[in-house]
C-alpha cells in the first residue's frame, strides 16, 4: 500500500515514514492546532486529533462503531470490534475469568520471569532491552496464563508473530501479504485451541481457557469461536502493549536524567511514572471507529460508513486538557490519559500491562544503575503503524547490582 501524504505549505508530510512515527508529536501538535478532524486525501478515512473528538469516538456509541473495515479488509471478529448487544455480553463473560483477582495473584510468576530474562541480558555487559528483556517478558506471561506448554511455545510464537503483523495493515506491509502471513497459520491456531478446550473440558485446568469455560452469566457460556477470537486478542495486545510500554519508559527516562534520578531513588514513584509514559508516549497510536450516520464533530462532517482513526496519542498532548503537555512529568496530577480508550472499550489488560510494566521497570532500575545507550544509530519503530515503540534499544552496563527481592 502507498503511503499516504499531505500537503503542508511547501513541504510533503509522510504521516507513516519511521522519522515521523518515532516522534509524530510536532506533526500532531501542528494538525490539532489546524485540523483536529482532518480528511487523508484521497482514502475516504478522517483521522481525529484533539482530546475531545477522540474521547467522543471512543465513547459514543450511537455515531461511532467498533465494527469496520480496515483498509485491508474486515476486521477479525474479537470482541473489541463487536457493539452492543454483542460486546457488552463477550466483556462481561471475559471479566469472569480475567479478574483483578486473577491479574495480582500473577506478580510472584512475573516477577521469576522477569528475573529470570534481566540477569542474564545484565550479565552480558550488552544487551538488546527489546528482544531480551521487554519483548519476551510479556510473551512468556500470556503463554503461562493460556496454558500453553513450553513444548508449543516456537508454535505460539509463529502465531504472535502473525498476529502482530496484522497491525501492519495500514501502511508499510502489502495487506495481502500480512492476511497471507495470518491465514498460513490461523488453520493451525484453530486446531490448538479445539484441541486445548477439549482438554480442558474433560480435565479443567488453574488456566485462562479453564476459567473463560467456566464463565457463565446465567444466559449463555462463552462460545469456542468466542475464545479463539480472545486467544487471538490476548496475544497481541497483550504482548504489544507491554513490550511498548516498558520500551518507551526507558526511552522517556534516558531522555529526562532528572526523573531517572528520582524514580532510582524512590522507586514507589514507578507507578505514576509509568501513567505518565502512557500519555506521552502510549504504546498504540490510534485505533478504529466507523461512523454510523453522518457524524458533526470538531466544525466538519463526517459521512456515514467512513472509516475514522482517533489518533490517542495526539489527544494525550491536547493542551486544552494537559498543562505543559510536551513535558514528562512524573508527577504529573490528574492524568486523564486515554492510552487504554476510554468507556465500554476501555482495556481489558491494562491491569496486566500495569503490573508488568511496574515489575519489569523496579527490577531493571534496581539492578542496572549504570545503563548507558549503546547504539547510536536512532531506534527503528516497531513493524505497524498502529503501535508506537522500539523494534530494539541496545545498552551496556559496566556493572551488574545484586538481585532486587522479587
Amino acid at each position: 500500500m502507498a503511503p499516504w501524504f499531505q500537503m503542508w505549505g511547501t513541504a510533503v508530510l509522510d504521516l507513516f515514514s519511521d522519522p515521523v512515527r518515532r516522534n509524530p508529536f510536532p506533526l500532531y501538535a501542528q494538525l490539532r492546532a489546524t485540523q483536529p478532524v482532518f480528511e487523508v486525501p484521497g482514502s475516504g478515512m478522517w483521522m481525529l486529533f484533539d482530546y475531545a473528538s477522540v474521547k467522543q469516538a471512543l465513547t459514543d456509541t450511537t455515531a461511532f462503531s467498533s465494527k469496520h473495515r480496515t483498509p485491508g479488509g474486515p476486521s477479525p471478529d474479537w470482541m473489541i470490534f463487536n457493539d452492543a448487544p454483542r460486546h457488552p455480553r463477550l466483556r462481561g463473560l471475559v471479566l469472569r475469568a480475567f479478574t483483578p483477582r486473577v491479574v495480582a495473584a500473577l506478580e510472584p510468576r512475573i516477577a521469576e520471569i522477569s528475573q529470570a530474562l534481566l540477569a542474564p541480558a545484565l550479565a552480558k555487559g550488552e544487551f538488546d532491552l527489546i528482544g531480551e528483556f521487554a519483548e519476551p517478558l510479556p510473551v512468556t506471561v500470556i503463554a503461562e496464563i493460556l496454558g500453553v506448554s513450553t513444548a508449543e511455545r516456537a508454535r505460539y510464537l509463529s502465531w504472535v508473530d502473525a498476529i502482530s503483523r496484522l497491525a501492519g495493515l495500514v501502511s508499510g506491509e502489502a495487506p495481502e501479504e500480512a492476511g497471507r502471513a495470518y491465514a498460513a497459520v490461523r488453520e493451525d491456531m484453530a486446531a490448538y485451541v479445539d484441541q486445548a478446550l477439549a482438554e480442558r473440558r474433560a480435565r479443567p485446568r488453574e488456566d485462562l481457557l479453564s476459567r473463560l469455560l467456566a464463565a457463565d452469566d446465567g444466559a449463555e457460556p462463552l462460545s469456542g469461536e468466542d475464545i479463539f477470537g480472545f486467544f487471538q486478542l490476548l496475544i497481541f495486545a497483550g504482548t504489544e502493549t507491554t513490550v511498548n510500554l516498558i520500551g518507551n519508559a526507558v526511552i522517556c527516562l534516558m531522555d529526562q536524567p532528572a526523573a531517572l534520578a528520582e524514580v532510582r531513588a524512590d522507586p514507589t514513584l514507578i507507578p505514576q511514572m509509568l501513567e505518565e509514559v502512557l500519555r506521552f508516549r502510549p504504546s498504540a497510536i490510534f485505533t478504529f471507529r466507523e461512523a454510523r450516520r453522518d457524524v458533526e464533530i470538531g466544525g466538519r462532517t463526517i459521512p456515514k460508513g467512513a472509516l475514522v482513526l482517533p489518533v490517542v496519542a495526539a489527544a494525550n498532548r491536547d493542551p486544552a486538557v494537559f498543562a505543559n503537555p510536551e513535558v514528562f512529568d512524573i508527577h504529573r496530577e490528574p492524568n486523564p490519559h486515554l492510552a487504554f480508550g476510554h468507556g465500554a472499550h476501555f482495556c481489558l489488560g491494562a491491569a496486566l500491562a500495569r503490573l508488568e510494566g511496574r515489575i519489569a521497570l523496579g527490577q531493571l532500575l534496581a539492578q542496572a544503575p549504570d545503563l548507558v545507550l549503546a547504539q547510536s544509530e536512532p531506534w527503528t519503530p516497531r513493524p505497524g503503524s498502529l503501535v508506537h515503540g522500539a523494534t530494539s534499544l541496545k545498552f551496556h552496563t559496566a556493572r551488574t547490582a545484586a538481585p532486587a527481592m522479587a
